[in-house]
């Protein structure tokens, strides 16, 4: 019964040394099948707007900042931009209104190089109040293909007026006594006022 136990134990660790020969180089294989070069095309936009709590009739500025960050030239980029309906938009120069989304036409961007558009708009003097966002897109064309390049999207909220922080606090005070008291002397009461 020994002898056949110890058969058996033999057998089992060969077939486990064999399966652990025949999965190894599977899993090898597998990770050198998978491996990826990095594209020499690559594109970042970025976006700012000067409120981010417009009011009605205000005049709004959003600019938007394309960005070839690969290491080959993108030729024919492009930013695309949506704004929120009933919003005037004046079309930057070299831009022109395509549907509901306008249209600039970049050129050729170099590795590393940035352009800037800058959008002005107008917030209509019955807006819609709340959340609005203004839709930027960005592509360019490379070599046998069209690149379709990063969106960003900028959130604000129409509001009917702002006041700051501060002026609302002060608003919900109360007209509070501050009392002093110095030893040996008397109470004295100063009413605060805003």
């Amino acid at each position: 019964m020994r002898q056949t136990l110890a058969v058996a134990v033999a057998a089992l660790s060969l077939t486990v040394a064999a399966l652990s020969v025949a999965v190894v180089p599977a899993v090898a294989a597998a990770a050198v099948v998978t491996a990826t070069t990095p594209s020499p095309y690559g594109m970042a936009i970025s976006g700012a707007a000067n409120h981010a709590n417009p009011l009605p009739g205000q005049k709004q500025v959003h600019s938007f900042t394309v960005t070839n960050t690969g290491t080959e030239p993108l030729r024919a980029a492009w930013i695309s931009v949506k704004v929120t309906d009933r919003w005037t938009v004046r079309v930057p120069d070299g831009c022109r209104p395509e549907g509901e989304r306008t249209l600039c036409e970049l050129g050729t961007l170099s590795p590393r190089e940035s352009q800037r558009v800058a959008f002005r708009m107008t917030v209509p003097r019955k807006p819609d109040f709340g959340p609005v966002q203004v839709k930027a897109r960005t592509g360019a064309k490379i070599p046998g293909a069209r690149f379709a390049g990063p969106t960003l999207v900028l959130q604000m909220t129409v509001v009917k007026n702002r006041v700051p922080q501060w002026r609302k606090e002060s608003m919900k005070a109360k007209l509070n006594p501050i009392r002093f008291s110095f030893p040996g002397a008397r109470r004295i009461q100063c009413p605060i006022s805003a």
